[in-house]
């Protein structure tokens, strides 16, 4: 898997200015570590940018060979672990403070700051200041439904899938020499299975991990609709989902439904 890159998160109602401070933030940690811990000339490219929460995936590249780029990766991871643990983030204040002016942009509106790499990722909540709050980090197995809209491949394949219930991205890590089996699967609906981490607060699925060959099943689209693509053409609500966002979400759900119900034994059949 491709360590390479790194991905920042951020959760909640997002607005341009904390956004543009966001990046600003990130740019001075990247340059920070790539000073301190390789000492040579890194170039961070925007590989992704995601909707939903604020994602944006920065891939390393330097005309240097060694493990440099490696290296300051994992300590982008090791930043977003220490500012999860509350400890002292162990690199020098061109990395500390923007690290932690990132921290402080958590408002109300956004609610936590995700640090993920192709190895690990770390996230950092909202709380009242001065209160030290501890949230243990669920990894188990699961999966996760939904229409899969971007892939990178950096030395691995990291796909963002947008789940079916409430639109929001799931970051998804295939195992190595598996990905072929993603060849033409972006905008298909598909599940996706592996060692799942869930939100402590919600419950809901951030990344999906370790994801063999068969944890991914992609879904044809149905060649003719029924009544239940009409789903949400009443008029809608003010800030409510727009009559095409319903019926394509309807749809989505109809047709992994209708897999899931495919593969399930008949009655009387042998066990």
């Amino acid at each position: 898997m491709s360590t390479e890159t790194a991905t920042l998160a951020l959760n909640g109602d997002v607005f341009l200015d904390d956004y543009s401070k966001a990046m600003g933030y990130l740019h001075g940690i990247m340059k920070g570590l790539s000073d301190e811990v390789s000492g040579k000339k890194i170039d961070w490219k925007v590989d992704a940018l995601e909707s939903g929460s604020a994602f944006i995936t920065l891939a390393a590249s330097s005309l240097v060979p060694g493990d440099h780029l490696q290296k300051v990766v994992r300590a982008y991871a090791e930043v977003g672990r220490a500012l999860q643990q509350q400890t002292d983030i162990p690199y020098g204040p061109k990395v500390s403070i923007p690290a932690k002016k990132l921290c402080g942009l958590m408002n109300g509106r956004i609610t936590s700051i995700r640090f993920e790499t192709s190895e690990s990722d770390s996230e950092v909540y909202s709380h009242p200041p001065g209160k030290k709050v501890q949230r243990d980090i669920i990894h188990t197995l699961g999966a996760v439904e939904g229409r899969i809209q971007s892939l990178s491949n950096r030395g691995g394949l990291r796909f963002t899938i947008y789940d079916l219930d409430e639109d929001r991205p799931v970051s998804c890590y295939l195992n190595a020499g598996c990905e072929d089996v993603m060849r033409n699967a972006w905008g298909k609906i598909a599940a996706v299975e592996g060692m799942v981490r869930r939100d402590p607060l919600t419950g809901k699925i951030s990344t999906v991990r370790e994801i063999p060959r068969t944890g991914i099943r992609l879904f044809d689209s149905p060649a003719k609709y029924t009544w239940e693509d009409a789903i949400g053409c009443s008029p809608a609500q003010v800030g409510s989902l727009s009559t095409e966002e319903a019926i394509q979400r309807s749809r989505d759900r109809a047709v992994a439904t209708q897999h899931v119900r495919s593969r399930a034994p008949r009655k009387g059949a042998a066990k």
